[in-house]
C-alpha cells in the first residue's frame, strides 16, 4: 500500500504543466479588475455596440498579469487582439512579456505597431532582437481591427481582418530559433518598456486579447472578419457624418454674413469628401478608405477650429454686453488650457480702483483674465498684488508670485510671455 502511494506521488510530481488558453475581455465588468493599477475607463460605442473596450494611453492605468506556467508560451501558440488605434506614430504596444531592466534584457514575445506596421518580436538568450514585421502599414487610426499572430517552429505569420500579411524575415543571416526563450516575468497589455521605465503606450481602445496553444485553436475566418471590417467602416462614416452635423449646427449659429461665405465653401468641400468616403466603402475599395478619411478628418479639424473661432468672436461680443453694461472690467480665473469662460457666474465685474479677490489653490499655477467691457477705451492696465491670505486662518502668506502676460493657450497649458516676480 505504501509503495503504491509513493509511486503515485512521484508520478504526479513529474507531470509537466499544460499550457492553457487565456483571454481578457475588457467590458464594464472588467473595469475594477485587480490587475489594473488604477481605475480603467471603459468606452462603449452606443451606435455600434460590438465596439467597446478599455481605453489605453500614457495616462491610463498599467495592466500587468503575473507570469504563469499556464501561459508561458514558447512555441506553437497564437495571439488574437481586437482593438482600435487612435495614434499610430512611434511604437505602440499591444502586449508583451518580459523584463527589459535586466542585462541581457528578457523579452519572451512582444506585439506592437510602429507607424502603422504590425510586428511580432522577441529576444534570444543573449538579448538580441528578432522581428517579424509587416512589409507595409496595415493599421490606421480610427478603424477597428482583429489581428491574429501565429508562432510555430521559430516563424510567425500575421493576419489583419482576415487577410494574411507579407512579413519580413526576422533572422536574415542569423540562425533561426526553434522556440522562444521562456521567462517568469509579467505579461503587460497596453504598455511597453524602455528598460527601467514604462513607455511605448498603446493609444486607443483594446476590446479583447486571446492567447491559445496550439496555434491551430485560433482560426482565421475571412467571411466573419470581412463583416467586422465593414462595420468598422460604417462606424467611420457615421463618425464623419456626426462631425459634419456638428459643423452645420455651428455654422447656422454664426449666421449668413457675406464675410463668412468662405466657410460655406469649405462646408461644401467637406460634403464632397464625405460622399467620396461613402462611395469607396460601398464599392469595397478598402485600400482607398483611409486616405479619403484622413483628408476628410484633417479638413474637419481645421474647419471646426475656424468655425469655433468665428462663433467665439460673436459669442464674446454678445456675452459681455449682457454681462455688465455699466462696469469697466470683468475678471475671471482660467482653468488650464482655456482662453475664455462662457459662464457669467465665472466673472466678477468692477470699476477702476476697485479691490477684487480671487481664489487660488495651494501649490498650483493659477492664471486669470481681465477683459475691458464694451465701450471701455483703456489702453494701459496696472495691477497691485496684495499677496495671499489663507481662507482658513485669515493670515497673510509669503508674497511670492510670478506674473506675465498670457502668450498662448493650448489644450494642456497656459503659457506666459516675459515674467516678473
Amino acid at each position: 500500500m505504501w509503495k503504491i502511494i509513493l509511486l503515485l506521488l512521484v508520478s504526479l510530481g513529474t507531470v509537466p504543466a499544460v499550457l492553457g488558453d487565456k483571454s481578457w475581455l475588457f467590458n464594464q465588468d472588467f473595469s475594477q479588475n485587480s490587475n489594473f493599477f488604477g481605475k480603467v475607463e471603459i468606452e462603449q460605442d452606443k451606435k455600434f455596440p460590438e465596439f467597446f473596450g478599455a481605453k489605453f494611453s500614457s495616462d491610463s492605468p498599467i495592466y500587468r498579469i503575473p507570469s504563469s506556467e499556464q501561459f508561458n508560451y514558447i512555441d506553437d501558440f497564437a495571439v488574437e487582439a481586437v482593438f482600435r488605434s487612435d495614434e499610430i506614430n512611434d511604437y505602440r504596444t499591444i502586449l508583451w512579456k518580459g523584463d527589459r531592466s535586466q542585462n541581457p534584457q528578457r523579452v519572451q514575445f512582444f506585439v506592437s505597431t510602429i507607424n502603422g506596421k504590425l510586428e511580432f518580436k522577441f529576444k534570444d538568450g543573449k538579448g538580441e532582437w528578432y522581428n517579424f514585421i509587416t512589409s507595409k502599414p496595415v493599421i490606421f487610426p480610427g478603424l477597428w481591427y482583429r489581428v491574429i499572430v501565429k508562432f510555430k517552429g521559430g516563424y510567425a505569420k500575421i493576419w489583419v481582418n482576415g487577410r494574411e500579411c507579407a512579413v519580413g524575415n526576422a533572422y536574415w543571416k542569423a540562425t533561426p530559433l526553434q522556440a522562444l526563450v521562456k521567462n517568469n516575468d509579467p505579461l503587460y497589455i497596453g504598455s511597453g518598456n524602455y528598460g527601467n521605465r514604462i513607455g511605448m503606450f498603446f493609444c486607443g481602445i483594446i476590446r479583447e486579447i486571446r492567447i491559445a496553444s496550439p496555434a491551430s485553436k485560433l482560426t482565421v475566418d475571412p467571411e466573419k472578419d470581412k463583416k467586422f471590417e465593414a462595420r468598422s467602416f460604417q462606424r467611420l462614416i457615421q463618425e464623419a457624418h456626426d462631425s459634419l452635423l456638428d459643423c452645420e449646427k455651428l455654422l447656422k449659429k454664426i449666421g449668413t454674413d457675406k464675410s463668412l461665405a468662405y466657410l460655406k465653401t469649405q462646408k461644401n468641400e467637406l460634403d464632397q469628401f464625405y460622399r467620396q468616403l461613402q462611395d469607396v466603402v460601398k464599392n469595397s475599395e478598402y485600400d482607398s478608405v483611409q486616405p479619403v478619411y484622413g483628408k476628410l478628418q484633417r479638413k474637419l479639424d481645421t474647419f471646426r477650429t475656424r468655425l469655433q473661432q468665428e462663433y467665439d468672436k460673436i459669442a464674446r461680443s454678445i456675452f459681455f454686453k449682457k454681462l455688465a453694461k455699466h462696469a469697466d472690467f470683468a475678471v475671471a480665473t482660467l482653468p488650464t488650457g482655456k482662453g475664455f469662460r462662457k459662464s457669467p457666474q465665472a466673472y466678477q465685474t468692477f470699476e477702476q480702483h476697485d479691490v477684487v479677490s480671487m481664489r487660488a489653490a495651494r501649490g498650483e499655477v493659477e492664471s486669470f483674465q481681465i477683459i475691458p467691457m464694451a465701450g471701455n477705451a483703456a489702453t494701459r492696465i496696472s495691477i497691485d498684488f496684495s499677496g495671499f491670505i489663507s481662507e482658513n486662518t485669515g493670515k497673510s502668506l509669503p508674497r511670492v508670485a510670478t506674473w506675465g502676460v498670457i502668450r498662448d493657450v493650448t489644450a494642456t497649458q497656459t503659457m506666459l510671455a516675459a515674467c516678473r516676480t
